[in-house]
């Protein structure tokens, strides 16, 4: 391939680019010419990616792909409907009222709220909440239900509702029946709830106050 030429710019004379430096200096000496950029390319400076630049690359990637798997579970959290335990309801029991017939608990349950007291008739910490439940009775009237259930027999539980008072049922009740509520001893107290739902139990004796922080959430 024939290389390029240009015109001395002193004589005219043609000449090949790569030897026009070289005749200046022989044939011009005297002449200050500098050798003009004919046909020089101009070298394209090589972009270089800065230090880092992948690096940080990937991690705008993994930052975006955790927020969306954030966004993601949120989804799935909010979505999904809340596990809800089944309800502790009441065991059913037949109970002998002492003034005449049967006590029913599932016939009740509805109007209002059912403290089931669970006593024994010789019992001294029975004997020590009979005054406050008594109190409680009168506190709430009608609002709550008052249920006291023994094993005694009907004439002893009639022995003792004439010595303490008390104008809610009282009832005897079967081994079988309570044993339902797996009482460990005496008096043992129950909550149930306008749905009959278990909402409260406890053994022992108790102030007036915890009985009623007891109860007021579900009047």
């Amino acid at each position: 391939m024939a290389k390029e030429k240009v015109d001395c710019p002193v004589c005219g004379i043609s000449v090949k680019i790569e030897n026009l430096e070289n005749h200046l200096k022989k044939v011009h000496p005297s002449k200050k010419v500098e050798v003009p950029e004919i046909g020089k390319k101009a070298k394209k400076k090589k972009k270089v990616a800065p230090i880092g630049r992948g690096r940080a690359k990937w991690a705008a990637l993994g930052t975006v792909l955790a927020i969306a798997i954030v966004i993601v579970i949120a989804a799935v959290i909010i979505q999904s409907p809340p596990s809800e335990e089944t309800p502790n309801y009441a065991p059913d029991f037949y109970a002998t009222n002492i003034d005449g017939g049967t006590y029913n608990l599932y016939d009740h349950i509805g109007p209002n709220p059912i403290l089931l007291e669970f006593f024994c008739t010789a019992g001294a910490p029975c004997v020590e909440m009979a005054p406050t439940m008594v109190e409680l009775s009168q506190h709430y009237g009608d609002d709550l239900e008052i249920v006291s259930l023994s094993l005694s027999t009907v004439s002893e539980i009639q022995d003792f509702r004439s010595t303490y008072g008390g104008n809610w049922v009282f009832g005897h009740i079967t081994s079988q029946d309570f044993d339902k509520y797996g009482s460990p001893g005496f008096p043992h107290f129950v909550v149930v709830d306008k749905q009959g739902i278990i909402r409260y139990g406890h053994t022992g004796v108790l102030s007036l106050d915890d009985l009623k922080n007891a109860i007021s959430p579900w009047i």
